[in-house]
């Protein structure tokens, strides 16, 4: 039983329009204001994604930050070392898959 007093009680919202995830990983502040507005679990990734990334499609302000990850699996294990306190799902984007295929710059073209 929960009691509460002047007080709203509700599952956790799901933020479905996320972008990206890599905020959470280089401001951890970020995760715990999204938990403050009751967002529980993000999906990001809509159009771009984190992954899967090549040689050609690195981020240097990441790489600067000393993150590097090829794979969703090498980025997770990145958000659950730094102790994402949220769940995080991501779509494979198919700007990212692009990316990894053609490179950044064809894609300005």
């Amino acid at each position: 039983m929960i009691e509460v007093h002047d007080q709203v009680v509700s599952p956790g919202f799901i933020d479905m329009m996320g972008t990206t995830s890599v905020p959470l990983l280089v401001n951890r502040a970020s995760a715990e204001s999204k938990l403050r507005q009751g967002i529980t679990t993000l999906m990001a990734g809509e159009g771009g994604s984190v992954a899967p990334r090549s040689d050609r499609v690195r981020d240097p302000a990441e790489t600067a930050a000393g993150y590097q990850w090829r794979t969703f699996g090498e980025y997770f294990r990145l958000l659950e070392k730094k102790g994402i306190p949220m769940n995080v799902i991501h779509n494979v984007g198919a700007a990212q898959v692009r990316r990894v295929v053609i490179g950044r710059s064809s894609l300005s073209g």
